[in-house]
């Protein structure tokens, strides 16, 4: 709540005033003040009350810690701190880390307070003790001990540290400091802002995260990597130039040149070289490359390593005749490979039916092209696992089928998978023990409604759910599964293309979002009931609702081009603004249905009729004359239907005020874009165009050079912007700014303080930065104010000294020679 006036130093309300501000102030100076009043004037949104409680010595103490990060010089001078400090030395240790931090930062600070902040292990706490160039050298070379390289590097620096460094040390010392490329996401974002320096690239590279997609631009930076993970990675980018791919194909890495001979846009040339490679990785990812020519992938099929073999027969494209030769191979998992893509060699199955290998039988068994004399004598091997293939296998006679029925395990789940198998056995493995085999009844097309109607009421949740999804199980069971207590059940209910309308309804209002998607995506689904769930509720029902298979046969139906008029006219009159729009692509639809898709009020279809190829014969024209228009008839077209002549006529530059402002309100994005980027648009109209909830028109605002530098900093900041506003050379230096302020000591932020239009705010913000590196760089850039270098003439840091002493002389300099 807001500080309401008072009439006494004890607390005693009175009433509201507009200049209740000053009296404020007074009450939060005075000492007597109580403290239940201190805490309400410490939320005055005055920001001068707010200080002088900080230095009221009857503040309480955590109220004190708090107000101390917003007025750390007040705090300082606050009476309560010196007597503290000296009463409860073990008062630093209950100040929180930012406040702290906040305090240590400001000139003057008691010794006794330096002392005892620097026996903190936060290294933000060490960094800022170390901020103070009065520093003892028995706390400098406590300090050059920390295991935290930033804080060390900062003490052996420090002015009062003995020995000397030259200032052409400084990169280097940098490079040791403990710099991190804290998020190379948004580095990539943050490079298109700030080229990497040369003397930065090496750990540009290094610490880049192999995890993150790379772009063509970055790939070349990257390929330099002494890290073969962040090579293995520009290797496997999609946009990976050939050039690159053929530099890297020579890299010293195994695994890096094996992603480059997966490829696809690897040449033929360099997977022939990698094909008779030494790592049998590289030549794996050469045999499952598609683009390995058939001639080398016969080669690698008889490779000496079984690995490399295997892959190449499971590329599937390796010819009849060698996969037969194959076939012979001493190496059963190769065999085993062979078998499951040989086709039309139904000699060759026969013969490896008596193979000695279990695992080669059972492979062969289930070969639909196995002969069946060869089908009948494996269903009498001893091994399970062959018996168990042939009974998966559609070839076996039903006899063998009702012979092998009698066993268990792994059998009778095969026999429940084969399309063959009767309704008889079906209804006996309905009832088998384990659930799989059940599943795998309810899931075969020949299971009867009867058995369907017994597995509906299975124990497992599992095996109703597969009943459930059967499309031969009875409505009403259907029906009834509709109330099941499993979630999986009703979604399957609710897939169901046989379940009624009604049960579907019923479903639409299930607890389970999931559910609810699947009645969204069903094509038996009434109209209404997906208008409904297309309304409201949970966002993943509203977009499989625009899913539905009923509504994208609409949407192809709309864009046919041989549709006939009378339907295309219906279907842009439909419900779904999806099929509209795509009535609106339709280069047959009528003009006058074309000028009502224009006023629609959903913006994609608005957007889809002014690009139908059709409409540009009722425009082009008029686009080509606007310029020598008088002003009568731009007026008359501002009321366009069209939006392509809307927003060329916001950009004539002799438009009256207040056709501006009306066009600066149109329903449609791109004219109000062209309205913001029209030099003669009025202030107050752009800066209202510069708060538009569209980020386009907002862009637009922020690229007109009439834009007040204080909106242009703001919109600056926005980072859906920043793209398109990093060619504009009024916006760079606040874009660079923001991105600072956005930021703690990292690679990144190091960067932007490089760049050569950083803002003079920005250099102003890292001036007292923690992290001696950014206060270096601040020290030695060209925009950097003399002002601040003055203040870094005298930093704790000898490097930042030397450097900003080094500036501030070749400005001198400079001007001497003018």
């Amino acid at each position: 709540m807001a500080f309401q006036p008072f009439t006494s130093p004890d607390g005693a309300s009175g009433g509201a005033s507009a200049g209740a501000a000053e009296r404020a102030r007074y009450v939060a100076a005075n000492p007597a003040t109580a403290a239940s009043v201190l805490r309400e004037l410490a939320r005055h949104p005055d920001r001068g009350v707010r200080r002088i409680v900080a230095a009221n010595p009857s503040t309480p103490e955590e109220l004190l810690f708090k107000l101390a990060i917003e007025f750390p010089r007040s705090f300082l001078n606050n009476p309560l701190l010196s007597q503290s400090l000296r009463e409860r030395p073990g008062l630093i240790d209950r100040l929180p880390v930012r406040t702290l931090v906040s305090l240590l930062k400001q000139p003057g600070i008691p010794a006794q307070l330096l002392v005892q902040a620097s026996a903190s292990p936060d290294p933000q706490v060490q960094l800022a003790v170390l901020l103070h160039p009065a520093l003892p050298a028995s706390l400098l070379a406590l300090l050059a001990r920390c295991r935290h390289s930033l804080v060390a590097g900062s003490a052996k620096l420090h002015v009062n540290a003995p020995g000397s460094l030259a200032i052409a040390d400084a990169r280097s010392l940098i490079l040791a400091s403990g710099l991190v490329l804290a998020n190379p996401r948004r580095a990539a974002a943050v490079l298109a802002l700030a080229p990497v320096p040369d003397w930065l690239i090496e750990t540009f590279r290094n610490q880049w995260s192999a995890s993150v997609p790379i772009s063509a631009a970055l790939a070349p930076l990257l390929a330099g990597s002494t890290v073969a993970a962040v090579r293995q990675a520009v290797a496997a980018a999609a946009s990976t130039e050939t050039a690159l791919l053929v530099e890297l194909a020579q890299d010293t890495d195994a695994q890096v040149r094996a992603v480059v001979a997966a490829h696809r846009r690897t040449p033929e040339t360099v997977l022939q070289q990698l094909a008779g490679d030494s790592d049998p990785l590289v030549r794996q990812a050469v045999a499952a490359n598609p683009a390995t020519p058939v001639v080398w992938l016969e080669r690698l099929a008889a490779d000496a390593l079984k690995a490399v073999r295997l892959t190449a027969i499971r590329s599937g494209r390796l010819p009849s005749s060698k996969l037969e030769l194959l076939a012979c191979d001493g190496d059963p998992a190769v065999i085993k490979a062979v078998v499951r893509r040989l086709s039309g060699a139904t000699l060759l199955l026969d013969r490896l039916s008596t193979h000695p290998e279990a695992g080669v039988r059972a492979v062969v068994a289930a070969h639909p092209e196995l002969s069946l004399s060869f089908v009948e004598r494996l269903a009498r091997d001893p091994e399970a696992a062959v018996r168990a293939a042939v009974a998966q296998n559609p070839k076996t006679p039903l006899g063998c089928l009702e012979q092998l029925g009698r066993e268990g395990g792994q059998v009778r789940l095969g026999i429940a998978r084969n399309p063959r198998t009767g309704e008889a056995m079906l209804a006996t493995l309905a009832s088998d023990s384990r659930p799989a085999v059940r599943l795998a009844v309810a899931a075969h097309p020949a299971t009867s409604q009867a058995i369907l109607s017994r597995l509906a009421a299975d124990a497992q949740a599992a095996v109703r759910r597969q009943a459930a999804t059967n499309p031969y199980l009875p409505a009403g069971l259907l029906g009834q599964l509709a109330s099941d207590p499993e979630a999986q059940v009703r979604r399957a209910v609710a897939s169901n293309l046989r379940t009624d309308s009604q049960t579907l309804q019923h479903l639409s209002y299930d607890a389970s979002f999931g559910v609810r998607c699947a009645v969204a995506l069903n094509a038996a689904t009434p109209e209404p009931v997906l208008v409904r769930l297309a309304s409201g509720g949970h966002r993943r029902v509203r977009r499989a609702v625009t899913r539905n298979p009923r509504l994208l046969a609409l949407e192809q139906e709309a864009a046919a081009s041989d549709l006939a008029l009378g339907r295309l006219e219906a279907l842009a009159l439909s419900p779904w603004p999806q099929v509209r729009r795509s009535a609106a692509t339709n280069r047959r639809l009528s003009t006058q249905a074309l000028l009502r898709l224009l006023q629609d009020p959903v913006g994609y279809v608005r957007t889809a009729a002014a690009a139908n190829p059709n409409a540009r014969q009722f425009y082009t024209g008029v686009l080509r004359s606007i310029a020598s228009m008088a002003i009568e008839q731009l007026q008359e077209l501002a009321l366009s239907p069209w939006p392509q002549v809307r927003s060329a006529i916001a950009l004539h530059p002799r438009l009256s005020a207040d056709l501006l402002a009306q066009l600066s309100t149109d329903p449609e994005p791109a004219v109000r874009a062209a309205a913001a980027a029209n030099p003669g648009l009025p202030t107050r109209l752009l800066e209202q165009l510069a708060a538009d909830r569209s980020a386009p028109v907002r862009l637009s605002a922020a690229n007109n050079p009439s834009l007040p530098e204080r909106l242009l900093r703001q919109l600056s900041s926005d980072r859906r912007l920043q793209a398109g506003l990093a060619a504009n050379q009024r916006a760079l230096p606040f874009i660079l700014e923001s991105e600072v302020r956005n930021r703690s000591y990292c690679f990144e932020r190091l960067m932007l303080l490089l760049h050569p239009r950083m803002s003079a705010q920005g250099l102003a913000l890292a001036s007292r930065s923690l992290a001696w590196p950014e206060r270096w760089a601040v020290a030695s850039h060209r925009r950097t104010p003399e002002a601040l270098l003055q203040q870094l003439v005298v930093d704790s840091n000898r490097l930042v000294r030397e450097a900003a002493w080094a500036n501030l002389t070749a400005r001198s300099a400079a001007r001497s020679h003018l």
